[in-house]
């Protein structure tokens, strides 16, 4: 290779030799300056929290997460922690005593506790001599006035307590532990953070683990959250490693050289320390999307690292002088590894577009790390060669044998039968944009756990048993200050109420609700001789206006956990078997129609809670994959177009581009693996990856075709000169996203699966289908002849 072809002309060229030339005459200030940014980075990095919950996902501004901000502020939480336990003989004074001695513990043991409710202190109404009366189901235990069989009636009968605190078939009880939902801080209150969650949810696992007597079963949205995070760190760590391993054992194979492994892995370190950190500073967790980053940093950073090494060494066995083969090596390669990293970082910074929050951090924080790849590659790479020993061999130049057959066998296809590859690759597409039609979008949190997980287990044994472990809740504001009395709207909610409780809608089993008409039932039937015929609510508006300040002032907190103190929001809380997002999303909207057809245009409805975050991400999820596909091909093409400044080599590279990206889609829809939060980003994320050899491919074969004029000569030689490095970079990344298929979360292991084929096919696109084209497109068959 001519020394014209190691310094090129170009503007970009010229400055990456000098920028080169400046790192490696002053290697000790480029490193030094390097290592400040890594302490930095690595103080700060140690911050980083992981946060699984669907709050996570939504931007701070959305509709549906400010709702859901509201309705805590107003009533608390409604995620609460639920023990099940095992009652199969039915309430005894032994299970009962060791139910009050773990509820004591927990109140003692458990930190930020804010109400822990059992039928020890279950809410219990009566009437005595016109007083009303509101005190604990066992108050005073264990003295209590009950027979075991009539304390066994009497809980079966109350609607308040089925589903709530004991079975329908009285076979299991529940302990229900709220969390508190705001500390008190330096500058007002705040949200109980995921640390402080997991505190909690470690102490009662801990408590219970040292209950033998009793057969329990722990979950709730607290419960699984913290499983998740931990279950997703610790696999973070494992697939890291892992990948790290397998970075250090393939850069070992291809370059055989102590510098071709410690270079990528000082990048990889740099490069995803300093990404955790700027994460880290700006209070962005680990989500389910952003945990990707970890993969893709390790691909992006060997990436940038491989490029430039692969033509170092080859430039070395041929100068046998560091100085002028890294020069070159710069010079020649390095604007294109720069106009890729551009092109990547606009793919990943189409997901601002989107209208999730944690998609759109993705994007971010992605094109952060692929900046820093690039930075600290151009930077460490010349200062490290300057000070390191490096081997005097004409070894570097050997080439792989088996490699060189691949690459020549496929510029040979390229250059002899290019129409056949190209109408074979419309085929292919043409039959990937059918099978997109079979792909179906699914979220779950509970398919993200093993199936053998206990908190999956035990999650749905719970639903079945208590009636559904899902909760929606609906806010119906009156319109006015004690509007809740008004007659009319009484009897508008009750109906409400009613029609909720034990019917099916959307396809999703709804089994009960809990509001305040529970309470006025109550204390109406208590007012009245505690009669069964008195179960149902005050019939004039004065008395039940009443009958709801006497309870108030027996018991404020259970009734203003149902409505506001100025008596005009009143809170319905369903119960709901567990369903899909997506079900849910279809609930949710049915549910609003129902819901605005039962009451007055003058009533406002709100539908609230974590179950509604989800069903409120779905949509939001599928617009945004819609955005950021479209807002990644089209930017990523014409800044392609832009760079290689030619339109018709744009055009060119749309269909190998595309390509590996309905294949991955595809291999979705074969193995009947659904989009889902973390799966759904696949194709924008590979978009931004897969353009990056082929801009490589397309910049040096513009080189080449310029100087030739000949598209088959120009293919050979882009193929001979970074074919290498194009095959080098794919199996590295392959094999980063591949360490997620050791992981035990089913979506991560989707997603390194997806990548995988992704990366493959995009590998085949750039050194069989890309060429192909480029010779279909540039090749003149008359000056061939001549």
């Amino acid at each position: 290779m001519s020394t014209e072809i190691h310094h090129s002309s170009n503007f970009l060229s010229r400055a990456f030799k000098r920028w080169a030339e400046l790192t490696f005459d002053h290697p000790l200030i480029a490193i030094v300056s390097c290592c400040i940014v890594l302490i930095v980075a690595a103080l700060q990095a140690q911050h980083i929290g992981v946060d699984m919950s669907t709050e996570a996902m939504l931007r701070k501004n959305d509709p549906a997460r400010v709702a859901y901000s509201e309705f805590r502020q107003q009533f608390g939480r409604e995620d609460a922690i639920i023990i099940a336990i095992a009652s199969p003989d039915g309430l005894n004074q032994t299970l009962l005593q060791q139910i009050d001695t773990l509820q004591q513990t927990l109140a003692n043991e458990v930190a930020y506790v804010d109400k822990i409710t059992s039928l020890i202190n279950a809410r219990y109404t009566y009437g005595d001599d016109d007083e009303l009366v509101v005190e604990d189901l066992l108050e005073n235990f264990p003295d209590y006035r009950w027979t075991n069989a009539a304390l066994n009636d009497y809980v079966l009968s109350q609607p308040n307590y089925i589903g709530r605190l004991i079975s329908r078939d009285g076979q299991y009880t529940a302990v229900v532990i709220e969390l508190q939902t705001y500390l008190q801080a330096s500058d007002g209150r705040r949200l109980l953070s995921e640390q402080e969650t997991q505190q909690a949810v470690n102490d009662i696992r801990r408590v219970l683990a040292n209950t033998p007597a009793l057969q329990w079963q722990l979950s709730g949205q607290p419960v699984l959250e913290v499983t998740l995070n931990d279950l997703t760190a610790k696999e973070t760590q494992f697939t890291s490693a892992a990948g790290a391993l397998l970075v250090f054992g393939l850069t070992l194979l291809f370059f055989r050289r102590a510098s071709g492994v410690f270079f990528p892995q000082l990048i990889i370190v740099t490069s995803i320390l300093s990404t955790i950190a700027v994460m880290a500073y700006f209070g962005s967790p680990f989500t389910l999307t952003t945990n990707a980053v970890l993969a893709l940093m390790l691909g992006i950073a060997v990436a940038d690292a491989v490029h430039i090494l692969t033509l170092f060494y080859r430039f070395y066995g041929e100068l046998q002088d560091k100085r002028a083969a890294i020069v070159s090596a710069m010079s020649y390669t390095a604007p294109a590894v720069l106009l890729t990293s551009i092109t990547t970082a606009i793919g990943f910074l189409s997901f601002i577009s989107g209208d999730l929050a944690s998609t759109a951090e993705l994007g971010i924080y992605a094109a952060i790390a692929v900046t820093f790849a690039l930075l600290f590659t151009i930077t460490l790479i010349p200062s490290c060669i300057a000070l390191f020993k490096m081997r005097q061999s004409h070894q570097a130049r050997q080439e792989n044998p088996l490699l060189s057959a691949i690459l020549r066998h496929c510029a040979f296809l390229a250059t002899h039968y290019p129409k056949t590859i190209g109408y074979s690759t419309i085929v292919v597409l043409l039959l990937c944009l059918w099978g997109l039609s079979l792909q179906w979008f699914s979220y779950d949190p509970l398919k993200f756990f093993p199936a053998a997980t206990q908190e999956r287990q035990d999650y749905f044994a719970m639903d079945q048993s208590l009636d559904g472990m899902t909760n929606l809740e609906i806010l119906i504001d009156s319109g006015s200050a004690g509007g809740i009395f008004e007659p009319a709207f009484v009897q508008q909610f009750e109906d409400t109420a009613n029609w909720l409780s034990d019917t099916e809608l959307a396809g999703i089993k709804l089994s009960s609700t809990y509001s305040l008409l529970d309470i006025w039932r109550e204390t109406h039937q208590a007012l009245n001789g505690n009669q069964a015929a008195f179960y149902r609510v005050a019939p004039e508006r004065e008395l039940l206006a009443q009958e709801t300040l006497m309870f108030e002032m027996s018991e404020a907190d259970d009734l203003f956990n149902v409505t506001d103190a100025d008596k005009q929001i009143l809170r319905l809380s369903v119960k709901a078997f567990h369903a899909d997002g997506v079900e849910l999303e279809v609930l949710l909207r049915e549910l609003e129609t129902r819901l605005a057809q039962r009451f007055d245009d003058t009533v406002n409805i709100t539908i609230t809670g974590a179950s509604a975050l989800v069903a409120e991400s779905v949509p939001k999820a599928i617009q945004t994959m819609a955005k950021s596909y479209v807002v990644a091909a089209f930017s990523i093409i014409f800044v392609m177009m832009l760079l290689v400044k030619s339109l018709r080599m744009g055009l060119v590279s749309i269909v190998p581009n595309i390509l590996p990206i309905l294949l991955g889609l595809n291999f979705m829809v074969i193995m009947d693996w659904p989009l889902s939060m973390s799966t759904i980003m696949v194709g924008a994320i590979a978009m931004g990856i897969v353009v990056d050899d082929t801009l490589h491919l397309l910049y040096h074969f513009k080189q080449h075709f310029s100087q030739s004029g000949d598209a088959r000569d120009a293919v050979n030689k882009t193929l001979s000169s970074v074919g290498p490095a194009l095959f080098i970079t794919t199996v590295v990344f392959a094999a980063c996203c591949g360490t997620n298929l050791l992981s035990a979360v089913n979506s991560v292991f989707m997603f390194g699966a997806t990548m995988g084929v992704v990366i493959f096919s995009a590998l085949l696109a750039d050194i069989l289908i890309a060429p192909a084209m480029l010779v279909w497109a540039y090749d003149k068959p008359s000056k061939r002849k001549r």
